[in-house]
C-alpha cells in the first residue's frame, strides 16, 4: 500500500499530479483487463479488442475511445491488468475512493500496438497536498471476477493506516538529492567550434522538456548525444528550439539523430503505398517483420524515396537547432533474409554490368555468366530478354533452391552479392552525409555527424559496448583489464574516418535490453570509475549515461548523477591531459599490486610522459584503496612529478632509480589517476623497453606510405598502417611504408611476423631506395591464416646513422602479416 503526499506551495489551480506510478507493460504478456463502472457493472475484456492506437480501458481525461467510464465504482474502485495466457496480473485499488480520489483518473492506454501503459492514478495537484493512499497488488490473471479480493484489501486499510509510522522523511538521503549545477568556471560561454576539442560526452535521451535540460546543467558535457531522436513518429522539433538555445548558453553542442532502418506502418502519416514502396523484401518478394515485430519494416537503401525520407528528419532537426546528428543503423540493419526488394535487385544488376561488362569486357549475353555464376540467360524467368540486363536475382535464387538460405556457400553469387551490398550501403551513406552537410552549409550552419558504430565520412565515432560488457553472477566484473580492447577500437575509428576523430563509447540499448540496467547503481558507478577511466586512458571518450531510452534510465533517480557530475568535472578541469598526447603502451608497465591497468602516453613538446593508473582491486564489489608502485621504463629522472585524480590525492609520490628504470610509488590509489613526468628533453628508454607500433588488422590499403619517426622511436600517425604487408598478388592493396629517421648513432627496426599467405612472402629492407637486407618467408603451414603461429618471430634490421628513408617492402608472391614494428635507438626530429 502506497501513500503519496505532495509537499509544495503556490500550486497552480489547473495543475495535475501523478500520485501513483505509470507502468510500461509488456504487450506480449498482458492481454486483458478488469474494472467496475460507477453502477457496479464489471468490465472485463482483451486489450487487443480495444483497438490499435490511443484507446483506453478505465477512467481517462484523454481520447474517449475504448472501454471507458466516467468514474470507478465506489465499492470496487480498482483497475486490474491481466495475462490470461500466463495467469499473471496486478492492479491498483484506490483507498477511500469516494472521498480522496473523487475526480481522479486511472486507466490502461494502448498507445500503439507495441506500447501499452497503465496510468495508475492522478488527481488535481491541490487535492494531493492532503495525501492519498492506494494498493498496488498482484492478482490472478485468469480471474475475471476478483471482487472478493478487492473488498478484502479495502477492509484492511483502516487498521493499517491507523498504525502507520513512516520510516522515510521529506529529507532525502544525500544520494537522492540532485548535485548542484556544474561549476560555472569550467563551462564555456558557447559550444566548441571543433568536435576534435570535445572531451566530455553524455547520453541525454531525450531533452524535450526543461527537466532534461535541468539534468544537463548538473554535468559538464561538451556534447549532448541523442537529446533528440526520430525512431517512429517525429515530433515538431521547432517547439524545442529554446532548449537548444539554453544548451548553447551552457557551452554544449546539442545532438539529434534518426534511425536509418526502422519503418513503421502509418508513421508520420505515411500511406500504405509509401511504406510498401520503401520497405525491403525477402527472397520471395514478401514483406519481413523487422526484429520479428509486426507492422515494422526495414527500409531499402536502394530506394531514393527512402533515403530522402531519412534526410527529411535530419533537415528538420538542423533547422530546429541541432548541432550533431547520431545516425543509427546506417546499413539499414538488414537480416540475412532481407534486402531483396526490386530497387536492390536493380542496383545488383547494375553492379554486375559495371563490374564485368564495363570493367572486364564481358558481353551482356556472355557465356561466362553461366560458366562462373550458373546464370541461365535462356531462362526467361531469370533473364526475360536473354541478357544480364534484365537479370532477376530473386528468380535465380528460387530456380537454384537458395530461397531459404540465400547466403549459402553453394550460391555462386553470394560473394558478389555481399560485395554489392557493401558498396551500395557505403554509397547510400555517403549520399546522406553529403546532403546533410550541404543542407547545413546553405543555412550557415555546421553539423557534426556520427553513426552507431565505426563508420566512414563521420566527424566523430560512437560505438556501443555490447560485446565489451563484462559481468559475473549479475555483478560488474573488472577483474581483467580491457585497456587493449578500447585502444583497438580507438585506432579502428581513426582508420575508418581517415583522421584522428574523437572515438566515443556508450551504453547502447537496442531490443535486447539496456545492459547498463542489468547491474545495481553502485556497479554502474564502479564501471564509470574503472572502465570509463580505461577508455580515456586508451585515447577514447566515454558518453556518460544521464538519461536513457524511454526513461528506462535516469541518473538522478538511480543516484548515479553525483558520480557523473564528479567525473565530468575532473575531465573538464584537466581536459588538456586527453587532447595533446600519444598513447604508446597499454598494460606493459609492471605494477604492484598487479590488478592495475596502465597506459603510457608521450608528449613531445614540452617533453613529458603521462602514466594512467586504474585500480581494479575489488572486494565485495568495492574498490580497495591502497598504495601502488609502477616501474617506468626510462633511464632519466624527471624534473617534475604531478598527480591528477578525480578521487583526490593525499601525500606525495616518490620516484627513484632502480637499475635502468624508475620506481614510482604512490601512497594511495582509489580508482584512477594520471601521473605527469616532465623532462628537459625526451627521456631515454630502458634497454628492455621499446614502443611497439601495432598496425591495423584490416584487409585494406594503408592510408599513408610515409611516416616520421620522432624522438623515443615514436612513429607519427602509425594508425594509418595495416598489418598485411602485400606482395605481388594484390597489387591494388600495396602501399609499403617508408619511415623518415634521424638516428645520430644508428639503431634497429624490429619486425614481428606472425604468418604468411600460402604463396609465401619476401621482406625487403631498403635504405634510401637501395635494398640492404632480404628475408625469404616461404609458406610453412599451407594456410592463409594470419594469426597462426606460423613464424611468430622477430626480424631485426640495422638502421644506419644519420638521416635516411627506411622502406619495408614485400616483393614475394603474397602477404606477410606484421603484428608489430619497433624502432630501437636514440632518434631526433628528422
Amino acid at each position: 500500500m502506497l501513500h503519496f503526499q505532495l509537499h509544495a506551495t503556490n500550486i497552480p489551480d489547473k495543475a495535475v499530479c501523478w500520485a501513483m506510478p505509470r507502468f510500461r507493460l509488456d504487450e506480449n504478456l498482458f492481454d486483458a483487463y478488469t474494472f467496475w463502472r460507477p453502477d457496479g457493472i464489471r468490465r472485463s475484456g482483451t486489450i487487443a479488442a480495444l483497438g490499435e492506437r490511443l484507446v483506453y480501458a478505465g477512467v481517462t481525461p484523454w481520447e474517449q475511445q475504448g472501454d471507458i467510464a466516467s468514474a470507478f465504482a465506489a465499492s470496487l474502485p480498482a483497475l486490474i491488468v491481466r495475462s490470461e495466457a500466463t495467469g499473471a496480473g496486478f492492479g491498483i485499488v484506490f483507498v477511500r475512493y469516494a472521498k480522496d480520489w473523487k475526480g481522479g483518473f486511472g486507466f490502461l492506454q494502448r498507445f500503439r500496438p507495441d506500447v501499452v501503459y497503465l496510468y495508475s492514478g492522478y488527481l488535481p495537484a491541490q487535492r494531493v497536498a492532503q495525501g492519498v493512499w492506494a494498493w498496488i497488488v498482484p492478482f490472478d490473471g485468469r480471474d475475471v471476477a476478483p471482487e472478493r479480493q478487492v473488498r478484502n484489501l479495502l477492509g484492511s486499510v483502516d487498521a493499517l493506516i491507523g498504525t502507520f509510522k513512516p520510516i522515510v522523511t521529506v529529507n532525502l538521503p544525500s544520494w537522492a538529492q540532485p548535485p548542484p549545477d556544474f561549476p560555472t568556471e569550467l563551462r564555456r560561454s558557447r559550444p566548441l567550434e571543433r568536435i576534435e576539442d570535445a572531451v566530455v560526452f553524455s547520453i541525454n535521451e531525450f531533452i524535450h522538456t526543461p527537466y532534461g535540460l535541468w539534468l544537463a546543467r548538473k554535468v559538464g558535457s561538451d556534447v549532448l548525444l541523442r537529446a533528440w531522436f526520430k525512431w517512429r513518429d517525429a515530433p515538431d522539433w521547432r517547439k524545442f528550439s529554446p532548449l537548444v538555445e539554453e544548451a548553447h548558453r551552457l557551452g554544449m553542442l546539442f545532438g539529434g539523430g534518426t534511425t536509418c532502418s526502422a519503418l513503421y506502418h502509418g508513421e508520420n502519416n505515411l500511406s500504405d503505398e509509401e511504406v510498401l514502396d520503401m520497405a525491403t523484401r525477402d527472397p520471395e518478394g514478401c514483406l519481413v517483420d523487422a526484429w520479428g515485430q509486426p507492422g515494422v519494416r526495414h527500409g531499402t537503401l536502394s530506394n531514393p524515396r527512402y533515403l530522402n525520407y531519412i534526410l527529411r528528419w535530419c533537415q528538420a532537426q538542423i533547422e530546429a537547432g541541432a548541432d550533431c546528428l547520431f545516425m543509427d543503423e546506417i546499413n539499414a540493419a538488414l537480416h540475412d533474409n532481407e534486402g531483396y526488394d526490386d530497387y536492390s535487385l536493380r542496383d545488383f544488376r547494375e553492379h554486375l554490368i559495371r563490374t564485368y561488362v564495363q570493367g572486364q569486357g564481358w558481353r551482356l549475353d556472355d557465356p561466362r555468366w553461366r560458366e562462373r555464376f550458373k546464370i541461365d540467360l535462356t531462362d526467361r524467368a531469370i533473364c526475360p530478354d536473354g541478357t544480364i540486363a534484365t537479370f532477376d536475382y530473386r528468380a535465380y535464387l528460387k530456380r537454384n533452391g537458395f530461397v531459404a538460405n540465400p547466403l549459402s556457400p553453394q550460391n555462386p553469387l553470394r560473394e558478389e552479392w555481399w560485395r554489392f551490398r557493401a558498396q551500395r550501403d557505403r554509397e547510400a551513406w555517403r549520399w546522406l552525409v553529403e546532403r546533410i552537410r550541404e543542407f547545413a552549409r546553405q543555412r550557415g550552419r555546421k553539423v557534426f555527424l556520427c553513426a552507431n558504430g565505426i563508420a566512414s565520412f563521420v566527424d566523430f565515432q560512437v560505438r556501443g559496448v555490447w560485446d565489451l560488457w563484462r559481468v559475473k553472477d549479475g555483478r560488474m566484473d573488472v577483474s581483467a583489464s580491457q585497456m587493449k580492447d578500447w585502444a583497438k577500437w580507438v585506432r579502428e575509428g581513426w582508420f575508418e574516418a581517415g583522421r584522428k576523430v574523437p572515438v566515443v563509447f556508450f551504453h547502447d540499448w537496442g531490443f535486447g535490453g539496456f545492459p547498463w540496467m542489468e547491474v545495481p547503481p553502485s556497479d554502474r558507478e564502479l564501471w564509470m570509475r574503472v572502465r570509463g577511466a580505461e577508455i580515456y586512458a586508451a585515447g577514447g571518450f566515454f558518453a556518460f549515461p544521464v538519461t536513457g531510452l524511454g526513461n528506462h534510465h535516469d541518473a538522478l533517480r538511480d543516484g548515479t548523477l553525483h558520480e557523473i557530475a564528479r567525473q565530468t568535472a575532473f575531465y573538464q578541469r584537466h581536459r588538456e591531459l586527453y587532447l595533446n598526447g600519444t598513447p604508446i603502451a597499454f598494460d606493459e608497465l609492471p605494477t604492484e599490486p598487479k590488478q592495475v591497468s596502465t597506459a603510457l602516453w608521450v608528449r613531445q613538446e614540452p617533453s613529458m610522459l603521462l602514466i594512467h593508473l586504474i585500480n581494479r582491486r575489488v572486494v565485495n564489489f568495492r574498490l580497495q584503496r591502497g598504495p601502488v608502485t609502477v616501474w617506468v621504463p626510462v633511464r632519466d629522472m624527471p624534473q617534475e612529478v604531478k598527480v591528477f585524480s578525480p578521487d583526490g590525492f593525499d601525500g606525495q609520490p616518490t620516484i627513484e632509480r632502480e637499475g635502468d628504470r624508475l620506481r614510482l610509488s604512490l601512497p594511495q590509489l582509489e580508482a584512477y589517476c594520471v601521473v605527469v613526468l616532465k623532462f628537459k628533453e625526451m627521456p631515454r628508454w630502458s634497454p628492455n623497453f621499446v614502443p611497439r607500433l601495432y598496425p591495423i588488422q584490416r584487409w585494406e590499403r594503408a592510408l599513408e606510405n610515409t611516416f616520421l619517426v620522432r624522438p623515443g622511436g615514436i612513429v607519427e600517425d602509425d594508425w594509418k598502417l595495416v598489418a598485411f604487408l602485400q606482395g605481388k598478388l594484390h597489387t591494388h592493396l600495396r602501399n609499403p611504408p617508408t619511415f623518415l629517421i634521424n638516428a645520430p648513432q644508428g639503431g634497429t627496426l624490429e619486425v614481428f611476423v606472425r604468418g604468411v599467405a600460402q604463396g609465401g612472402a619476401r621482406l625487403v629492407f631498403m635504405v634510401d631506395g637501395q635494398p640492404t637486407q632480404v628475408i625469404d618467408l616461404p609458406d610453412r603451414d599451407g594456410k592463409n591464416e594470419p594469426f597462426a603461429d606460423e613464424y611468430a618471430r622477430t626480424f631485426t634490421f640495422r638502421l644506419p646513422a644519420g638521416k635516411h628513408r627506411i622502406t619495408l617492402d614485400n616483393d614475394g608472391n603474397d602477404w606477410a602479416f606484421i603484428e608489430w614494428l619497433a624502432f630501437r635507438g636514440d632518434f631526433v626530429h628528422p
